[in-house]
């Protein structure tokens, strides 16, 4: 059976009518809890040197360039709101050099999703500290 919806209204009633139904304990958050939440991932990430780059659809990315390769294993850091949770995607990348001069190539990519603010705080503090081994060193 479709059930088709034509309000934003009545797609968060039939949300929460589910959830009940399923007998979940999950509540949505209000408009509120969710602005108070984004204040203080904004505030946390701008403590660890993030810049915000807000676009003209209204969404919001927040970006880190930690350093060189040589001294630091991922050279870009980038956080996106998605929903409740926060997509962290961790690029590491190394110059190689090519016939005529050298490029700057991605060599390494993670995407994390992550629904907790504290959990996504402490891993990117983790992953920002990390160093390239040695041999990573020489070579770039």
């Amino acid at each position: 059976m479709a059930v088709r919806c034509h309000s934003k209204g009545s797609k968060s009633k039939l949300f929460d009518l589910a959830l009940m139904a399923c007998g979940s304990s999950v509540h949505r958050q209000s408009d509120s809890s969710r602005s108070v939440a984004m204040q203080d991932l904004d505030r946390q990430l701008k403590d660890l040197g993030f810049d915000k780059e807000k676009k003209e659809d209204g969404s919001i990315k927040y970006f880190l360039f930690p350093g060189d390769g040589n001294k630091v294993f991922w050279t870009q850091i980038t956080v996106t709101p998605v929903g409740d949770s926060w997509q962290v995607t961790y690029a590491r990348s190394e110059n190689q050099v090519g016939l005529w001069k050298m490029y700057s190539v991605v060599t390494k990519i993670e995407v994390h999703v992550i629904n907790k603010i504290n959990n996504m705080i402490s891993e990117i503090t983790f992953q920002k500290a990390r160093t390239p081994g040695f041999l990573r060193r020489l070579c770039n």
